[in-house]
């Protein structure tokens, strides 16, 4: 699980999954076709062909599952790579507003601010900074 602060235990989720466009020239299909592969069955198979790396978008599919627990090397590896227990899923980038957590998500601005720190050597402060900086633009840019 991940670690509890005082406000509960968060995940973000992948909020990148499949939708149908508005333009779409078969939406009738396009909707036969995401009923067919969000059935429980069709998950399962979709989520032990990728060996547990594959995670279904309906929790109740990922809970009737061992495939986590299983997978190796070492044995039981991946367990805790879907969301479990009291987490609770949230999309990256929160607390901020839906519109602007979506921004900070798609540029990447917290894995870019880790990855500055870990591999280019800049201090934390510096790393910050640009984190500040990136996030103002982000605000403006609305």
């Amino acid at each position: 699980d991940a670690p509890k602060g005082p406000k509960g235990r968060f995940r973000t989720d992948n909020s990148f999954f499949w939708g149908i466009w508005d333009f779409s020239e078969n939406i009738s299909a396009a909707k036969d076709l995401l009923l067919h592969v969000t059935e429980q069955e069709n998950t399962h198979r979709m989520t032990q062909a990728s060996q547990g790396f594959d995670i279904p978008g309906i929790i109740s599919h990922y809970q009737t599952s061992n495939i986590w627990a299983e997978a190796e090397p070492p044995s039981g590896v991946l367990y805790n790579y879907p969301i479990r227990g009291d987490e609770i899923q949230v999309a990256g980038g929160y607390p901020a507003p839906p519109e602007i957590a979506s921004q900070i998500f798609s540029q990447g601005i917290i894995p870019n601010l880790i990855a500055r720190v870990t591999s280019k050597g800049e201090s934390f402060d510096e790393a910050i900074k640009w984190a500040e900086n990136e996030l103002e633009g982000v605000v403006m840019r609305g």
